[in-house]
C-alpha cells in the first residue's frame, strides 16, 4: 500500500495512563527530567495515544479517501508540564517498519512542522522539502508543551499508534491537568477533510 486508504477513523484516548516513574524506558525518563525542573518524587507521568485504523464508515461520501496526502496531528498541554518521549519518531519511506518507530532519542526538538492554528495549513519549509513520497514518510516535532507529527502520502500502511508521555507536577492545578489534540487530514493543495478531523479533544491527566 502506497499513502492513505480509507475510510479510516481515530482512537484517542480520553484518560492518560499513569504510569510508575520507575518502569519508565530510561531514555525517556532523562528526556522528561532533563532540564531540572521536574523531579520523580513530586510529579506523575501518563501515557497518551491515538490509534488510526480503517473504518467501515465513509463520512465524506464524495470524496476519493486514496488521494489523502497527509495527516497532522498536534498534542500540546498546558504550562507547568511536559512532553516526552514521543514515537514515533521521523522516518524515511524505505525504513517505515512499524517495528522501528521506539524511543531513539534522536528527535530535533526546535522544528516545528506546523500551526493548527492555521484553517489553511502551511507545513514549514522544512516539513515542506521533506514530508514527501520520496523522502519521508513521517516527520515528528516535540518540545516541552508540544509533540506534532506529519505522516505524508509515502506512509506505507494506515493501521499505527502515535504516542507521547506526559509529566504533570503536583503544582499544576487539576482543571489545568490536561492534554489537548487536534489532528487534520488533507489532500492535494492543503484540502482539508473537516468532518475526518479532530479538534479540541481533551484527554484528563489526573
Amino acid at each position: 500500500m502506497q499513502g492513505f486508504e480509507g475510510p479510516f477513523r481515530f482512537e484517542i484516548d480520553t484518560d492518560g495512563t499513569e504510569l510508575p516513574w520507575e518502569s519508565l524506558d530510561p531514555n525517556i525518563k532523562a528526556e522528561l527530567l532533563s532540564d531540572g525542573t521536574l523531579k520523580e518524587s513530586s510529579s506523575r507521568v501518563f501515557l497518551f495515544k491515538i490509534a488510526v485504523a480503517p473504518s467501515t464508515y465513509r463520512l465524506e461520501k464524495h470524496h476519493d479517501w486514496s488521494k489523502v496526502s497527509r495527516l497532522l496531528v498536534q498534542a500540546k498541554v498546558e504550562n507547568g508540564m511536559k512532553l516526552g518521549g514521543i514515537a514515533p519518531r521521523d522516518k524515511s519511506v524505505s525504513n517505515a517498519r512499524q517495528m522501528d518507530l521506539g524511543f531513539d532519542g534522536k528527535l530535533k526538538a526546535e522544528i516545528s512542522l506546523f500551526s493548527m492554528a492555521n484553517l489553511k495549513v502551511a507545513l514549514s519549509h522544512f516539513a515542506k522539502n521533506n514530508a514527501t513520497a520520496t523522502r519521508h514518510g513521517l516527520l515528528s516535532s516535540c518540545t516541552r508543551r508540544f509533540a506534532q507529527w506529519v505522516y505524508s502520502h509515502g506512509w506505507p500502511f494506515i493501521d499505527f499508534k502515535s504516542y507521547v508521555y506526559v509529566a504533570v507536577p503536583e503544582s499544576v492545578p487539576p482543571s489545568s491537568r490536561r492534554l489537548e489534540v487536534a489532528i487534520k487530514a488533507l489532500r492535494k493543495g492543503n484540502v482539508e477533510l473537516t468532518q475526518v478531523g479532530v479538534w479540541g479533544h481533551l484527554v484528563r491527566l489526573a
